[in-house]
């Protein structure tokens, strides 16, 4: 079985981090990093004492991330 792979680099910040997503095909291994770019910058920024800033905090920076919707549980 064949699998595709997506390199991740980040540099700029207080260390350079670079790994890389295995995914079953090139859009999932490239939304695997995308979605894992997201999950560590933040990290890597306050690290550096600065922080993200998305241009639309209420929308998923990923398409493969969407906002959690709330149940109503009804008693």
């Amino acid at each position: 079985r064949d699998y595709w792979v997506c390199p991740i680099r980040i540099t700029g910040l207080s260390s350079e981090f670079k790994t890389f997503i295995f995914g079953t095909d090139s859009l999932q291994a490239l939304t695997l990093a995308m979605n894992l770019a997201d999950d560590i910058l933040p990290s890597f920024a306050k690290k550096c004492g600065g922080k993200v800033i998305y241009l639309h905090p209420s929308e998923p920076l990923i398409f493969n991330k969407w906002p959690k919707k709330k149940t109503k549980i009804n008693p």
